[in-house]
């Protein structure tokens, strides 16, 4: 079996599912994430079309929500609409469920914080891999989840910034 802690890359995550990433790697994530960042708000969540995705996100969803983290679920979206998603007000992080390129057997996490501020390895990865080491936990209240759709404003940022004319 891969070792799971092989999934942390220099700029996000990513392994074969189920066996370097899946359900229990996305909780044990979620736990070390939102205590190194000291997060309280909310996180926006969206995930890609793997056949995986949707129970990871779910996963996700499920121990945010239950860590006192308000979920904004972004739902099918592509990655850089979880970057846009994290610019918006009151929204403190975003994480999409994704392997990027990599073949449909690979999936992953994408992180950025308020603004989409990148975490990598040397701002935060490597600490996120060392908390799940030592299978911490972060107790706090209950969030909730919510469903948005940023879709159309972020259709409409592309527009504005990147006009026809233009390209």
């Amino acid at each position: 079996m891969n070792d799971r802690f092989e999934a942390f890359r220099l700029g996000d995550v990513r392994g074969i599912y189920p066996e370097e990433i899946n359900e229990q790697f996305v909780e044990d994530f979620a736990h070390a994430f939102v205590g190194h960042f000291g997060l309280a708000g909310n996180i926006a969540t969206g995930r890609d079309m793997r056949s995986s995705s949707d129970s990871l996100q779910n996963a996700l969803n499920d121990t945010l929500s239950s860590i006192g983290i308000d979920v904004v679920d972004i739902g099918l979206c592509p990655t850089e609409l979880g970057y846009f998603a994290s610019g918006m007000p009151g929204i403190d992080a975003a994480i999409v469920v994704t392997a990027s390129h990599n073949p449909a057997s690979f999936n992953g996490l994408k992180c950025v914080l308020k603004n989409g501020q990148a975490i990598t390895h040397d701002n935060g990865l490597s600490a996120l891999k060392q908390l799940m080491r030592g299978g911490y936990r972060h107790h706090t209240a209950r969030g909730s989840l919510s469903r948005v759709d940023y879709h159309a404003r972020y259709l409409s940022f592309l527009q504005q910034h990147f006009p026809p004319e233009h390209l």
